[in-house]
């Protein structure tokens, strides 16, 4: 019920704006499939997947080691002395928290990355978008996601894509 009274509300409101101007002019945009598909996307992207697969190498390295290093300690138990074995494994402990620690610092960079860089094509589609408000006076642009029907004459998606991959090219 509380759906039906907002969806309700954003009708009357549009009409009501649509009354006010009658050439007002909407568009809308899918904005994930820029994020996906633009030259700049596809790069953050790529970059992503590299430094993800560096990462899996590198950690599944000394996750093997930690394992190999855990069976030697684990088959000297009975022959060690028992300070001894209880070092080894204290040392052993301690270096499965630093990976564990160091794992997770590497994670954090990576979404800090896709989070920065992210953030930066946002900023540049957001820089297209308002210069081509401007040119074609447009009144207002809404992300596809949040429509239920539209007029496909009305997607702006593909020409926003184009005017983001020629500004890319242009600045690499």
């Amino acid at each position: 019920m509380k759906i039906l009274r907002i969806f309700i509300f954003m009708i009357l409101s549009l009409q009501s704006i649509s009354n006010a101007d009658d050439s007002l002019n909407v568009k809308f945009l899918d904005l994930n499939y820029i994020l996906i598909n633009s030259l700049e996307g596809k790069k953050i992207i790529k970059k992503i997947k590299e430094s993800n697969n560096i990462l899996f190498e590198k950690h599944s390295k000394i996750q093997k080691k930690l394992e190999n290093d855990k069976n030697e300690i684990l088959s000297q138990q009975n022959i060690l002395e028992k300070d001894i074995y209880n070092e080894k494994v204290t040392i052993h402990q301690r270096n499965i928290e630093k990976f564990q620690k160091d794992k997770q610092s590497d994670l954090n960079k990576i979404n800090d990355f896709k989070t920065e860089e992210t953030n930066k094509l946002l900023k540049n589609i957001d820089r297209i978008l308002l210069e081509y408000t401007k040119e074609n006076d447009i009144n207002l642009i809404f992300k596809k996601e949040s429509l239920i029907v539209s007029n496909i004459n009305l997607d702006i998606t593909k020409i926003i894509l184009e005017n983001l991959n020629n500004d890319f090219k242009d600045n690499n």
